[in-house]
C-alpha cells in the first residue's frame, strides 16, 4: 500500500485539485480515492493497466464528490 501511495500520490492529488480548485474538497477526494484503490485492488486484472486504473478511480471519485456537493447545495438553497 505504501508503495502505491508513494508512487501515485502527487499525480492523484493534482487530479483532485484540478477538479475542485478547493484544497479541503481535494483532500476529501484524495482520501476517498486511495480508500477505493486499496479496497478494490483485487479486481485489477491487468497489472500493466495499474496507472490508468488508479487514475480512473480518482476521476470517478472527484466527479461523484462534485455531484454530491451540488445536490447538497441545491437542497440547502430551498
Amino acid at each position: 500500500m505504501r508503495v502505491l501511495y508513494d508512487k501515485y500520490s502527487a499525480r492523484m492529488y493534482s487530479i483532485c485539485i484540478r477538479y475542485t480548485k478547493d484544497p479541503d474538497d481535494a483532500n476529501d477526494i484524495f482520501q476517498d480515492g486511495f480508500y477505493l484503490v486499496y479496497k478494490n485492488i483485487g479486481q485489477l486484472k491487468n497489472i500493466e493497466a495499474l496507472s490508468g486504473w488508479i487514475k480512473r478511480i480518482f476521476i470517478n471519485a472527484a466527479i461523484e464528490h462534485l455531484k454530491k456537493k451540488k445536490k447538497k447545495q441545491f437542497f440547502l438553497k430551498k
